[in-house]
């Protein structure tokens, strides 16, 4: 059974492949590429806590909670794709 933090991290994952990358989703989150590695890279060594989940979400205009539940890859790159094109 997944664990919120791996339900997060899967997550955080596929939004990070849906902007281009480490880089850019750590742009996206006002935070440093080395940061964002800790938590989501292969090796990671943090968890995503409740507060960086809240802030992944807000950035990313997704509702409270979203990073905690499991979506497919198709739906989160077809929503993330329109909110990037459309500035929502």
């Amino acid at each position: 059974m997944k664990t919120v933090h791996d339900i997060r991290r899967s997550n955080a994952r596929k939004l990070r492949d849906g902007v281009g990358g480490n880089s850019s989703f750590a742009t996206m989150i006002d935070r440093e590429p080395t940061q964002t590695s800790r938590f989501m890279g292969d090796g990671a060594t943090k968890n995503i806590g409740d507060s960086m989940a809240r802030h992944i979400e807000k950035c990313f205009d997704l509702p409270v909670g979203w990073l905690d539940q499991e979506h497919q890859t198709t739906n989160i790159t077809k929503n993330l794709m329109f909110q990037l094109l459309t500035n929502k």
